[in-house]
């Protein structure tokens, strides 16, 4: 195959994103402000950026080319100076398609592929392509990481292999609800409304106009009431449907390789992740979801990068955001056979909670000088300053009891799994092949008290850390012979 250009409709998005740039620039520079003095130069410097812009992206595409072959992806870029990029196909983990409501308009898709390389040079991104261009690419990668080497009558029989993904979770209307109520999104109403109020008052003076709304709503106490009564009710309905245009359609499969991922109403985006990359998993719970007895499921990957884009890695790396919490469990054993969670923990020794308390609080102690030097008056209450700082303390000594209350630790032949947080738990399990490095540290006040502090470290983009304070001293040793065991069950790649 040889090098070739990008879809030109890559030219129409990119372009759409420069005018989506300029727009309230030229707004306010061409519509709302006509008699500026300094408008005419301000005209004149948009256009030029504007055009020269558009120049950069029609030269970007014209001098960006690939092809792809059995084994890799091939890259070639720049005007000046000619950079060229090989990626093998068994460096791809992750893969994940994005289409916009704008890509259902034309029938297009996005397709970007993510590697273990962190920065730029870590993915390879197909910004417009059908369906099928999509769907034939992600089955080559697929086959060639694979090694599938078919002739063209049993090709049917390799895409029947391929497309056997077994169906592990369905987002309910019940969970649609749930995560709106969870995720907070019902708040974010009133804050857009203010926003757009505020950016049309910079360009059409409704100040005076909004003023006089406003006090005539306060005038008359049942006109408040269904004002208020009105914005509740259009928050709730806004987080609903923001959360179903985000999460709506949410499905979760998997296949004999992969994990598969997909969702959205509007903007629809599926991703994939290797098993065999999958460093960790995490069950994540903030309080409102420890109340509504519900958790996130994520998964550690090597190849997942510090984001970029429409999606964080760490929103596309998760199984669902509002998992139901007899379901989190569930699925990781479903999905994951190689992964065990274990549901009885043990609990850390009363020192490591006698050691938290005697730790410094810097939180505490500079909140209390800037409460001394200060001195606030609160609502011209004359409440000592000292009481303020005491408030400080107790939440900090609070803080520091749930923490020691909530943390867990447990050893197995093959995996370790750590349960840490205080108002938000996270729960972390690895394997020890996917451990790449252990640290163990004890201080003089440690020694005394017989504890340690642990620290798992998996490949990710960044290295991911996992630290467990206050195990008891048993734990550490058993902890280190362990991880001397994992010599025997990796494999050393020439």
């Amino acid at each position: 195959m040889d090098y070739r250009r990008y879809s030109r409709l890559t030219i129409a998005f990119h372009i759409w994103g420069v005018l989506k740039f300029f727009f309230f620039a030229f707004l306010y520079l061409f519509i709302f402000n006509r008699e500026a003095d300094w408008i005419g130069y301000g005209r004149i410097i948009a256009a030029i950026l504007l055009i020269l812009s558009i120049i950069f992206v029609i030269f970007k595409w014209l001098t960006t080319t690939y092809k792809i072959d059995e084994v890799a992806f091939y890259l070639r870029e720049g005007f000046f100076t000619k950079h060229k990029r090989t990626i093998p196909f068994s460096k791809v983990q992750n893969v994940n398609r994005h289409t916009t409501f704008l890509h259902k308009l034309i029938g297009k898709t996005s397709l970007k592929f993510e590697t273990g390389m962190s920065g730029e040079g870590g993915t390879i991104k197909f910004e417009v392509l059908s369906k099928e261009e999509a769907d034939h690419l992600e089955d080559w990668i697929e086959k060639s990481t694979r090694n599938i080497k078919v002739s063209e009558g049993e090709e049917e029989k390799v895409e029947e292999y391929i497309e056997d993904r077994k169906l592990h979770f369905a987002a309910s209307k019940k969970d649609i609800i749930k995560a709106s109520m969870t995720s907070l999104s019902f708040l974010l109403l009133i804050p857009a409304l203010g926003s757009l109020f505020f950016m049309i008052n910079d360009f059409i003076n409704v100040e005076k106009e909004a003023e006089g709304a406003i006090h005539f709503i306060l005038s008359a106490w049942w006109l408040t009431a269904l004002v208020v009564i009105f914005l509740i009710v259009a928050s709730t309905i806004f987080g609903m449907i923001k959360t179903y245009i985000k999460y709506g359609n949410y499905r979760i499969y998997s296949d004999v390789d992969r994990i598969y991922i997909s969702r959205g109403v509007l903007d629809e985006v599926s991703f994939s992740i290797s098993k065999e990359k999958v460093q960790a998993v995490e069950i994540t719970q903030t309080l409102m979801k420890r109340i509504l007895r519900i958790a996130e499921v994520r998964l550690t990957s090597a190849g997942q990068t510090g984001g970029g884009g429409g999606d964080s890695s760490m929103e596309t790396s998760s199984l669902f955001p509002f998992l139901p919490q007899k379901d989190a469990f569930r699925l990781i054993s479903e999905i994951l056979p190689d992964y065990e969670v274990e549901e009885e923990m043990h609990k850390l020794p009363k020192n490591a909670l006698f050691a938290r308390l005697l730790k410094p609080s810097w939180l505490w102690i500079i909140a209390t000088a800037l409460l001394y030097y200060f001195q606030p008056n609160v609502l011209n209450m004359n409440i000592p300053w000292w009481l303020f700082s005491l408030l400080v303390l107790i939440l900090v000594v609070l803080l520091r009891f749930l923490d020691y209350y909530n943390s867990r630790y447990v050893l197995n032949e093959r995996f370790i799994q750590l349960k840490t947080g205080s108002l938000a738990t996270t729960l972390f399990l690895t394997r020890r092949d996917k451990v790449i490095e252990i640290e163990m540290n004890r201080g003089p006040l440690e020694k005394i008290l017989g504890i340690a502090k642990i620290t798992t470290i998996n490949r990710a983009q960044p290295v991911r850390h996992t630290h467990m304070y206050g195990v008891p001293e048993s734990f550490r040793l058993a902890f280190y012979q362990w991880y001397k065991k994992r010599g025997s069950e990796i494999e050393l790649k020439q």
